[in-house]
């Protein structure tokens, strides 16, 4: 029986035998790499975010933190529960969350990143089916809840998302600019329900390294990425 072609790349096979008439035939198939590029392309809304992984981790985040969120990872996909990364602003939650997500991808879940603001851009003929499509994920990453604060109508949706999570007791990492009293009490009680859901699923994690990035220092890159300096 002739072997079958395997991809160079991860070595699974790219063409399967099945039988016709008694007869071995080879069909080609999807290897790994076919299949976990297309799963990575749906999970991330930006492709940047499929390269932001613990093994690309410069330190700068503190070792504590980045080894929490990567034994919550290697407990996958048998956790029932999520994380809550909080903290300020361009602490690196949304990091850490890809990292998560990354990872949970190489061990073949099917995994959705996904902002709030994305969420709340839905058409209204969308919403259901986008819903219904954040409850299926294997694992879940929504960033930035509290961006939902400004109408009843966003408030709905996002508390939707969240309490189909909670029933179906799959896996969610949610990050947020909120404090820990804007969790625990809400300014506005319409808050409430969504943000209490949140805290019964997911263990708060704070995260505050104290790294911020200067706009010098981002100026600095993109002057790099363009080729305007060394």
């Amino acid at each position: 029986m002739t072997e079958p072609k395997r991809c160079p790349r991860c070595g699974h096979a790219v063409e399967m035998t099945v039988y016709d008439r008694g007869e071995p035939v080879l069909i080609p198939c999807f290897c790994r790499c076919h299949t976990l590029e297309s799963r990575r392309s749906e999970c991330f809304t930006v492709p940047e975010m499929g390269l932001q992984t613990f093994e690309a981790d410069d330190g700068k985040f503190g070792s504590d933190v980045v080894e929490k969120c990567r034994k919550y990872a290697e407990k996958l996909p048998d956790l029932r529960t999520g994380l809550l990364l909080f903290g300020p602003p361009d602490s690196g939650k949304t990091f850490l969350s890809c990292c998560i997500a990354n990872a949970a991808l190489d061990k073949g879940m099917r995994v959705l990143v996904r902002s709030m603001p994305w969420v709340l851009s839905r058409g209204y003929d969308e919403v259901a089916s986008t819903i219904e499509q954040l409850s299926r994920a294997e694992l879940l990453v929504l960033d930035d809840l509290g961006a939902e604060r400004a109408t009843d109508y966003g408030r709905e949706i996002v508390y939707s998302v969240i309490d189909s999570r909670y029933q179906s007791r799959r896996p969610t990492v949610v990050s947020t600019n909120l404090t820990r009293i804007e969790l625990a009490n809400p300014a506005e009680m319409s808050n409430r329900r969504t943000y209490n859901r949140v805290l019964e699923m997911c263990l708060p994690l704070e995260v505050d390294t104290g790294r911020k990035r200067s706009t010098a220092g981002r100026y600095s890159d993109m002057a790099r990425e363009y080729g305007w300096q060394d």
